[in-house]
């Protein structure tokens, strides 16, 4: 099992700086939201739910 980066482990590795990399994290959230609500409504429309 891998452990997860601590923050400032992650800025380092991906040699960033914390405001430059929380825009970027935030715009990749902001990104994702459409993506994840059209596999939800595909697994809905599928009838596999989305509890599992």
């Amino acid at each position: 099992m891998y452990a997860l980066p601590t923050r400032s482990q992650l800025l380092t590795m991906l040699n960033e700086e914390e405001a430059e990399a929380k825009i970027q994290m935030q715009s990749y959230v902001n990104a994702s939201a459409p993506v994840i609500a059209y596999l939800d409504n595909l697994f809905l429309s599928k009838q596999l739910g989305i509890d599992w």
